[in-house]
């Protein structure tokens, strides 16, 4: 099970992203830096990414008992500082003579009201394809979990500490026994005009909910494309299952009573901007498919249906999502794309940071059990 850990909303558009060259591997691999999520993800995040832009290129190979491959890149020398990386990161700290973070110079690194609504939730086990430091070990040394993390031994899981995870596609690392990181490159952060976050006022109240531009650029540019023309002002949530998904995005349910709604989309046709430095391929204008306004399927990051997480619905088939989205009222992990136990496939795009008192009020309002509409309208007034 991957932990909800890994996807607490604390701007996450914001972590450092390192791309590897890895040998064997034709495509990048993309590492996220875990530097929100505390001081000690912060600092590791941090160190790690100083030793690799030193050129201290790491390999390693699978641990004995598996579920993880065992890491080396050799030490820093002791005394050396490196800044820190992360949202709002502007002091350096001091490695200790043997080359690890010095404990008196941490700097104080408070966790976001958003991840405090998520510490009930967090699960201890480990995560697949995630770097983990050991305290106990030598300063060169870190661990990348294989897809069966279960397997790590008892004792050394319980000492590991995550700093980075791989978001895009992991499988061909699934089987890897050896690796040898041949360059890595930190990405430049996201452009400040681009929007981080986009408000929803609702008639139960207001919530905020933070875009994943890494995770799903071309899905998040026609979000935002829909958002700024007042496209979702004044619809209704037309679907509701508690403690499962509510649903909205389309033009129908501007009338809450439309048998139709559900059905509606963005005009065909349509086209929006993709900004550049946000990673997509291609960036530009973009055109929505002629056939009901779709868009294409980004199936990259490997984000999870968890709770509190915006996913994009769909026509059950590929490429055939539009305007209408869900979001998640809890771990709903069988909605994966990369879930090989289900068909279902929806992108994660967004995830609340902020009113989540106000999700929780729709999650509890009532539902007719035949229609899955609410009983009293929920209005998106803009």
């Amino acid at each position: 099970t991957v932990s909800v850990l890994y996807w607490r909303p604390t701007m996450a558009s914001e972590r450092p992203w390192l791309t590897l060259t890895v040998t064997g591997v034709t495509v990048p691999v993309e590492l996220e830096l875990l530097t929100d999520l505390g001081p000690k993800q912060m600092i590791l995040a941090s160190h790690f990414a100083d030793l690799i832009a030193q050129g201290l290129t790491p390999s390693g190979t699978l641990c004995e008992g598996a579920g993880c491959l065992q890491i080396g890149h050799g030490p820093a020398p002791g005394g050396t500082t490196f800044p820190l990386l992360g949202a709002g990161a502007t002091a350096t700290v001091t490695r200790n003579p043997a080359g690890m973070p010095a404990p008196k110079t941490l700097p104080k690194v408070e966790p976001s009201e958003a991840s405090t609504n998520f510490a009930t939730t967090v699960t201890p086990s480990l995560a697949p394809f995630t770097c983990y430091f050991d305290p106990k070990e030598a300063t060169g040394v870190w661990f990348l979990t294989t897809a069966d993390a279960s397997k790590v031994p008892e004792q050394l899981a319980k000492r590991l500490v995550p700093f980075a995870r791989i978001v895009a596609d992991a499988e061909p690392l699934a089987d890897a026994e050896a690796i040898e990181i041949e360059d890595a490159a930190l990405r430049p952060p996201l452009p400040a005009a681009v929007p981080r976050r986009v408000q929803f006022e609702t008639s139960e109240g207001a919530f905020a909910v933070e875009l994943l531009w890494r995770c799903a650029p071309v899905t998040v540019a026609s979000f935002v494309d829909l958002v700024k023309s007042g496209f979702y002002d004044m619809q209704h949530v037309h679907r509701l299952v508690p403690e499962f998904v509510f649903q909205l995005g389309c033009p129908l349910s501007k009338d809450p009573k439309a048998r139709q709604a559900g059905s509606g989309g963005p005009a065909p046709g349509s086209t929006f901007d993709v900004p550049a430095g946000v990673g997509a391929p291609t960036p530009g204008p973009t055109k929505r498919s002629e056939a009901g306004g779709k868009i294409p399927d980004e199936h990259t990051a490997r984000v999870s249906n968890l709770k509190f997480t915006l996913a994009m619905a769909n026509g059950g088939s590929a490429n055939s999502g539009g305007s209408q989205f869900f979001v998640n009222l809890g771990d709903n992990t069988k909605l994966d794309w990369f879930n090989a136990k289900t068909a279902s496939a929806h992108v994660v795009f967004a995830a609340v940071c902020d009113g989540f008192d106000t999700v929780r009020r729709i999650n509890d309002c009532k539902a007719n059990e035949a229609t899955d509409r609410p009983v009293k309208p929920i209005r998106i007034e803009k």
